[in-house]
């Protein structure tokens, strides 16, 4: 595959994903909004800003509904939502032979729904409406990706883009809210928003019937193999992905992207035979968070990046 559309599929998967998430998180935060007090909202977005990796509003007197407007709708900004979609709309449009028309159809309607004003007045009076709707149609995208995409190379970098930055996601939501508040344990409506913000509260509570409890929810989506989102379910994804493209690639080693994958499943399932306590979450998800950016290397440099005597040899 040319290192050009691979780059392109690889990038419009992750800000496929970035843009999952931050509609997600946003919804939850405006879901609970209502019922909380000055306080617990202020660390809410605090929360919102960590998880998301975007900067605090310049001015501190910048009303939160703006702030969000922002994140929301400005389309030059790479962490706004609907700068995400704008960047994976152009990666899309450079590879649409690759993609085919159905997928390249759904995403681009979806962004132009975004841009569309009747969205932003709907917005200003239903915000989880709209978050809702993104949450949806990314979901819509990466469906009609599955149903009508050959599952070959090109389809295996969209997965590769996607599961690198599922894990990359769910540490930093995690991360943001064990982070906050600093000392004392977090309630059960910390949990409960932390468990929306991540899409997890229904699949959780199948599984402990409402027990909200920090080392147990933290546990579900650390090391939790059956739910799409967890870091292990995420990280044993990418593993796969970065296998199969090396198995198509004419014999081609998983190389240190592949090992890279493999140490860190083996340092989840290590961690997750013991209790985790606070002292060992963080440098937890610290190691992973720089393995992953070492795989993100890997991939540039083996896959796109690489020199005529690396693909010779390769």
């Amino acid at each position: 595959m040319l290192s050009r559309v691979a780059d392109s599929l690889y990038w419009m998967s992750r800000y496929l994903e970035r843009t999952e998430q931050g509609a997600r998180v946003l919804g939850a935060r405006f879901d609970a909004i209502l019922e909380e007090s000055p306080t617990a909202a202020a660390r809410g977005w605090a929360r919102l800003t960590a998880a998301l990796g975007v900067d605090p509003p310049a001015e501190e007197d910048e009303p939160q509904t703006a702030f969000a407007r922002r994140l929301t709708f400005d389309r030059l900004d790479p962490g706004a939502i609907l700068g995400q979609i704008r960047m994976a709309r152009e990666n899309a449009r450079q590879v649409r032979e690759e993609i085919g028309a159905d997928l390249w159809v759904h995403l681009n309607r979806l962004y132009l729904e975004l841009v569309e004003p009747e969205t932003e007045a709907l917005w200003q009076a239903e915000p989880v409406t709209v978050y809702g709707r993104i949450v949806d149609g990314i979901r819509l995208v990466r469906g009609v990706a599955d149903a009508t995409m050959h599952h070959g190379e090109g389809w295996h970098f969209l997965g590769l883009g996607q599961y690198l930055e599922r894990t990359l996601q769910t540490i930093g939501l995690i991360d943001s809210f064990f982070d906050w508040p600093q000392t004392g344990e977090l309630g059960e409506g910390d949990l409960i928003l932390l468990l929306r913000s991540a899409g997890a509260i229904e699949a959780y509570n199948r599984v402990y019937t409402a027990q909200y409890m920090p080392g147990v929810v933290a546990g579900y989506l650390l090391f939790d193999r059956g739910f799409p989102r967890s870091v292990r379910f995420s990280v044993e994804r990418l593993n796969g992905e970065i296998a199969a493209i090396a198995g198509q690639e004419h014999g081609r080693t998983r190389g240190p992207a592949g090992r890279m994958a493999q140490r860190i499943l083996a340092e989840i399932d290590f961690n997750a035979a013991d209790s985790l306590d606070g002292t060992r979450l963080h440098p937890l998800l610290q190691e992973v968070r720089v393995a992953l950016g070492e795989i993100h290397a890997a991939i540039i440099a083996t896959h796109v990046a690489y020199t005529v005597e690396a693909a010779i040899a390769g």
